[in-house]
C-alpha cells in the first residue's frame, strides 16, 4: 500500500523491435577503370534508410585482377576484368556489382608492376624489331599515336629519372625530341 492508500501493481511489458530488412542495394560506382597497384573505394547503399542491418560482404570474381577488402577498397593487381560484388548480410542476400577493368600502367611495358630500366630496354628491343617475351603495347605507346618510337623511350626514362607523371614526362620528351631534330641529331647505330 502506498502513502496515498493506492495499491502497488506490477505489470510486465514486452517490446517487439521491428527488424527492417533490406529491400535493395546499390553501389556508388558500377564501371571503373584503374591502373595496376591503384586503389579505389566502393560504397554500398542498403535501402530503405531504416534497414536494421546495413552490413555487406565484398567479393572479387577474380583476385588475380583485383582484390577487395571488407571496407570495399579495391586494389588493382594485373590487367584484366573482374566483378566486385557487395551482398547484404541480413538474410536477404541482395547484391550489387561493379565491373572493374585494370588497364596498363603507362610505362610499365612488361607488366611487372614497376617502371624501370627493363621497360626502356624492352621498348628499345621492340623498336629494333625483336619480339619481347612480355610487351604491353598500350603501356609503351605513351604518345597515344599508335606507334612506338624514341619519344616513348625518352618518356619512360623521364618517368624513371624524375618520378614524373606520364603526361609531364611526355611533354619533356617532345621538347627534347624537337630540339634534337632541329639540331640534326640522329641515332644511326642501333646496336645495344
Amino acid at each position: 500500500t502506498l502513502d496515498n492508500g493506492a495499491k502497488n501493481v506490477e505489470t510486465e511489458v514486452t517490446y517487439t523491435i521491428a527488424n527492417n530488412i533490406a529491400e535493395s542495394i546499390i553501389l556508388d560506382k558500377t564501371i571503373v577503370e584503374i591502373a595496376a597497384k591503384e586503389n579505389i573505394s566502393l560504397s554500398a547503399i542498403v535501402l530503405p534508410d531504416n534497414t536494421t542491418n546495413k552490413a555487406v560482404t565484398w567479393k572479387s570474381s577474380d583476385n588475380t585482377v583485383a582484390t577487395v577488402d571488407a571496407n570495399g577498397v579495391v586494389t588493382a593487381i594485373a590487367m584484366g576484368k573482374t566483378i566486385i560484388t557487395a551482398t547484404t548480410t541480413d538474410g536477404t542476400n541482395l547484391s550489387a556489382s561493379c565491373i572493374v577493368t585494370v588497364i596498363p600502367t603507362p610505362g610499365d611495358v612488361n607488366n611487372d608492376g614497376n617502371i624501370n630500366i627493363t621497360d626502356v630496354v624492352t621498348v628499345a628491343s621492340y623498336i629494333l624489331g625483336n619480339t619481347p617475351h612480355t610487351f604491353i603495347f598500350d603501356a609503351a605507346d605513351l604518345t597515344n599515336d599508335g606507334t612506338i618510337n624514341i619519344v616513348d623511350i625518352v618518356t619512360i626514362a623521364n618517368i624513371i629519372l624524375n618520378n614524373e607523371a606520364p603526361e609531364e614526362s611526355l611533354y619533356a620528351s617532345r621538347v627534347a625530341t624537337q630540339y634534337a631534330m632541329e639540331s640534326r641529331f640522329f641515332i644511326e647505330d642501333f646496336s645495344i
